[in-house]
């Protein structure tokens, strides 16, 4: 297990190098199963993201969403490169994606984050965790992270209920971000949204008898 001492030594000081070849540069996030740090690799010279668990009873956890990351291949999905257990340390690695969320790009992402979740599903997966955490907005892209809790799908269901949690997530998302009353009035959202995409919502959220 990583002790608490040499743990609060890795998140503050902004010096260290990790398993010889990774320089920190900022953590982005902290909670009590993991950190996840943006760092210079050294050895390919570019900026990568470490995922790193601070207990050593939770690296099934961590080998298993690695796993999970390392069969998916989507430009909406966060990629994973390395898998790594060094001294008291395990932790992969993925792509660094500079956060940049623009509303005038809005239409886009939806388009994104709706096929994120379809190749998901075609694939046998659930997220499990829908969030804004779990977004990265870069430009024109938006791009789903963290698949710590994902798991195989037993039954249609579980499509059904995480298409409806998706739903009401991006229902709620277009209200606070573009003020508009998707479920009251959808044609209000077409100068923003895509039809199309408009209707994939409203089937998820009240099924297909109510698409416009």
């Amino acid at each position: 297990m990583i002790n608490e001492a040499s743990t609060k030594t890795f998140i503050n000081n902004s010096n260290i190098i990790i398993a010889q070849r990774f320089l920190k540069l900022q953590t982005l996030y902290s909670n009590i199963i993991h950190d996840i740090i943006k760092v210079h690799d050294k050895l390919i010279d570019k900026e990568s993201v470490l995922k790193i668990i601070k207990n050593k009873k939770n690296k099934n956890l961590l080998e298993n969403e690695f796993r999970i990351i390392m069969k998916l291949n989507h430009r909406n999905i966060l990629r994973g490169y390395e898998l790594y257990s060094y001294r008291d340390l395990f932790f992969y690695s993925m792509e660094f994606i500079q956060t940049k969320f623009e509303n005038k790009y809005i239409n886009q992402y939806i388009k994104d984050i709706l096929n994120s979740f379809e190749y998901l599903h075609e694939n046998n997966l659930i997220h499990n965790d829908i969030k804004l955490n779990n977004f990265i907005f870069n430009n024109k892209r938006a791009v789903l992270i963290d698949f710590s809790k994902s798991k195989r799908i037993n039954t249609y269901s579980d499509i059904k209920n995480e298409n409806l949690i998706l739903s009401r997530f991006l229902i709620q998302w277009i209200n606070y971000n573009l003020k508009i009353d998707l479920i009251g009035s959808p044609e209000s959202a077409e100068n923003f949204i895509d039809k199309n995409d408009i209707n994939k919502l409203i089937k998820m959220f009240y099924g297909e008898k109510y698409a416009i």
